[in-house]
């Protein structure tokens, strides 16, 4: 699969693009996270970082909802 899926995106005072970000979830991940998800935070413009899921395996995922902490180091 491969393939990063956009999740939506945070509005964050002061991130620039060149700022590092990070999300995580904020309880422990259910098993259908861990299958291998992966989970991106990239800064995509000033002030705003979208979130990013993926799939490395070569089998379909389809993770419950979650809600997920970002952070930035700007």
């Amino acid at each position: 699969n491969g393939v990063l899926t956009s999740q939506g995106t945070v509005a964050i005072t002061g991130v620039l693009t060149t700022s590092g970000c990070w999300a995580t979830l904020n309880v422990a991940p259910p098993a259908s996270w861990q299958t291998g998800i992966q989970i991106s935070a990239v800064p995509t413009s000033a002030g705003v970082v979208t979130v990013y899921l993926g799939n490395p395996t070569a089998g379909s995922i389809t993770p419950t909802a979650q809600t997920l902490n970002v952070r930035c180091i700007v």
